[in-house]
């Protein structure tokens, strides 16, 4: 209760802030097993964007794991191709071999976003995301974390307010060998809904 309770707090101050400043925007993705909510702003920084976000990552069987980034983009080779850097805090439970275990991270975040409207004038958001973390950087039970998530998305409302996307998550934690000898593996497809204000 604890921790919900701390992320809707996080979630209304990065509401606030994100409202002052620059955009903000809310993030649902869901499938037959996991379900991820994500809450960010962005600040323009000319010729960059400065993202910050916060999320949680939950599933009924195997883990809940909250997130807080911090970001830099900037556009490369072409303008509606951006690229992101950053890191990534984790932390979270997650159930193995019927054994409760803790794991916290530091992880270098990769992003890109494309959006090929001024190439095909079709509204569609296509992204990539690759964060990773080794042993020196991981805690508590945790000895390795790797997630790639890609999406495919349609703008369904005016001025790119609104994405409904299609996607793909691959998870891999590994644990000391105190906790267990096997990884945490997931592999999942999901259907999501951005809204950006």
């Amino acid at each position: 209760m604890k921790r919900i309770i701390g992320f809707v707090t996080l979630m209304v101050c990065l509401s606030a802030a994100a409202a002052h400043a620059g955009g903000f925007n809310i993030d649902v993705n869901v499938n037959q097993s996991v379900l991820e909510a994500r809450a960010g702003g962005e600040w323009a920084a000319d010729p960059s964007t400065v993202s910050a976000g916060i999320g949680i990552l939950y599933d009924e069987d195997d883990y809940t794991l909250g997130a807080a980034d911090l970001s830099i983009g900037n556009p490369i080779f072409i303008p509606d191709l951006i690229f992101g850097m950053g890191l990534r805090g984790l932390w979270g439970e997650v159930e193995k071999d019927s054994e409760d275990g803790d794991m916290a991270a530091v992880a270098l975040m990769l992003s890109a976003v494309y959006e090929p409207i001024q190439l095909m004038d079709v509204p569609l958001e296509i992204t990539g995301q690759l964060c990773g973390a080794l042993s020196p950087m991981c805690f508590q039970d945790s000895d390795g974390y790797l997630e790639f998530k890609t999406t495919v998305g349609l703008y369904v409302l005016k001025e790119r307010k609104g994405v409904l996307y299609t996607g793909y998550r691959y998870l891999n934690i590994r644990f000391d060998d105190d906790f267990s000898e096997s990884d945490l593996t997931d592999n999942s497809v999901f259907l999501g809904i951005k809204f950006r204000f």
